[in-house]
């Protein structure tokens, strides 16, 4: 339970929020540079904001349950 509890206020921190954001600029870049399919950006994108939705979940669902 300590484990999900750190790993989603990482991800809802600062810094993994900015983490998100250069891993999907990073993408796009890439695609605009043709070094990856224009896909990729819109992957990453979707990959990014699904952590950060589960990490809001998982935070929201202990916050409830021990309270």
């Amino acid at each position: 339970m300590g484990l999900l509890t750190a790993i989603s206020t990482f991800l809802l921190g600062p810094f993994g929020v900015a983490l998100i954001v250069c891993g999907v600029a990073a993408c796009f870049l890439l695609a605009a540079a043709q070094m990856l399919p224009p896909r990729a950006g819109f992957v990453s994108m979707a990959c990014g904001g699904g952590a950060f939705i589960g990490a809001y979940l998982v935070r929201t669902y202990i916050s409830l349950g021990m309270s």
